[in-house]
Formats: structure tokens, sequence, C-alpha cells
């Protein structure tokens, strides 16, 4: 948190994000990959381990880093979006597109959440821990993205 407050959006890099996975699960012994790596196989979220019935389906491996570093170019922004979209607006397209990316098999959502206290305190706000309610939530959130990605096919 003390480097978001010095360092402001700047901090949004890849090595944030890996870093953070690393955090959350580098002593979990059930994750098989390593932890920080990008995912290198196909995921889908939700379908009881059927593709064929899952509510979102994530791009493919070779496409996570380029998903990833839009999501982060729009984290740092400095520019109109910063005078025409609010912090809030900004976090929750943020998340989403985080989220839409799923750059590891596992631990996304937590990352996720890690990344939205520390968007706040980069624009110098008090961080709020908003992880218990997107959690409660986060049915709705697959149902969104799932709508989206059948819009854009």
């Amino acid at each position: 948190m003390p480097s978001a407050l010095i360092k402001g959006r700047q901090i949004f890099q890849v090595d944030l994000i890996q870093n953070l996975h690393r955090s959350v699960l580098g002593h979990d012994a059930s994750y098989r990959d390593t932890p920080g790596d990008f995912r290198q196989e196909v995921v889908w979220i939700g379908g009881n381990g059927h593709i064929a019935y899952s509510v979102y389906n994530p791009p493919p491996p070779a496409a996570v880093p380029h998903f990833l570093e839009e999501t982060l170019d729009y984290m740092r922004e400095d520019g109109m979006q910063m005078m025409t979209q609010s912090l809030i607006t900004r976090m929750a397209l943020a998340h989403t597109h985080f989220e839409a990316a799923h750059p590891f098999r596992d631990g996304n959502g937590r990352v996720g959440r890690l990344l939205l206290p520390l968007m706040m305190a980069a624009e110098k706000q008090v961080p709020l821990y908003l992880s218990p309610y997107i959690e409660l939530h986060k049915q709705a959130d697959y149902a969104v993205l799932k709508q989206a990605q059948q819009k854009l096919n």
C-alpha cells in the first residue's frame, strides 16, 4: 500500500500483478502452477468442469499478456478518462477487465480484489476493502462477463 501512495498509478505494472499472485498463492500446496506465472492452458469459469456448460471463457493463454497490458495501461491512464470517469467507475472497469483477462489458472479473483484498494491508495483516497461484497456477488459478475462476451460474438 505505501508504494501506491508514493508512486501513484505508475505501480500498475505486470510485475505487481505477478507479485500479488505470488503473495496470494505462494504457500498454497494445492496450486499446481508456479505462482506469478501466467496460465499456459485454456480455462473456463463455471460449468462444473465442462467447458460446454461454462459461464465465461477467458481469452486463450497466448492473448493474456496483451489483455493484461491493456488493462494496466487503463489503470495508469491520466488523460481524458481521468477527467470524465469517477474513481469508482475506473475501478469497476479495471476490475472487470482484469477478471475477463483471467491471467492465472487460479487466484484471479483474489488478485483482482487486491487491486481495488491499491487503485484507491494510488489516487490518495482512503482504501476500502471491497472483497467481501464482491465475493458475495461473484455469480452476478460472471453472468455479466458472459453477457458481454456473447454480445461480442
